[in-house]
């Protein structure tokens, strides 16, 4: 009888043994898959400037309303100060890559010339 129990009880854990182990490898597959799966990622940088910003931009605006239509620059030259970089970078999922660079120049605080880039 005693012994009986003892292999009932021993069935019983290499049973639970094996759908442990089942379980385990199972978890261990999806792992691996999931780690090795090509997720790109979409990275945005800088301030996106668009067309239509660019043509409200004219000559003898401060250097206040261009940062008010643009926002900050990203760069500013610190040996120009009359200089700002508008960069935009962006690393999108499903298509080619897209990079504008905008410079603009002031003279006695007031827009001279706008580089599209």
């Amino acid at each position: 009888m005693i012994l009986a129990m003892l292999y009932t009880l021993a069935m019983n854990f290499k049973y639970q043994i094996k759908n442990a182990m089942k379980i385990i490898i199972l978890l261990s597959f999806i792992g691996l898959i999931s780690a090795c799966s090509n997720y790109k990622l979409e990275v945005q940088q800088g301030n996106l400037v668009t067309q239509e910003s660019v043509t409200q931009l004219q000559r003898g605006m401060t250097k206040q309303q261009v940062q008010a239509l643009l926002g900050t620059p990203l760069m500013t030259d610190s040996f120009n100060a009359n200089r700002w970089d508008y960069v935009f970078y962006q690393n999108a999922k499903n298509s080619s890559n897209k990079s504008k660079n905008i410079t603009v120049f002031f003279q006695n605080n007031q827009l001279v010339n706008v580089s599209n880039k």
